[in-house]
């Protein structure tokens, strides 16, 4: 017979991912969705100009690590607190 799914306020904490190292609470995760967003518009002003300087170029680059590591941890939060 199949086991009944609980749901996650029914589950004992030692059973739950620790995800404080990534966001402290719900609101720090909206904070950095939120980040994302306004960086994904920031992004869109070296659209033709990525290669008109090795600033711009450098600039671009960082801001696309930033974005970058933002999704991921934006994911990994998601998806482990989904588990």
């Amino acid at each position: 017979m199949a086991k009944e799914e609980k749901l996650r306020n029914e589950i004992e904490d030692i059973y739950k991912w620790d995800l404080t190292s990534l966001y402290k609470d719900e609101k720090a995760y909206n904070d950095d969705f939120k980040l994302l967003k306004k960086k994904i518009e920031e992004i869109l002003k070296y659209k033709n100009k990525i290669t008109e300087s090795d600033i711009s170029l450098l600039e671009f680059l960082k801001l696309s690590v930033d974005i970058n590591s933002i999704i991921t941890t934006l994911y990994v939060y998601a998806m482990c607190l989904k588990d």
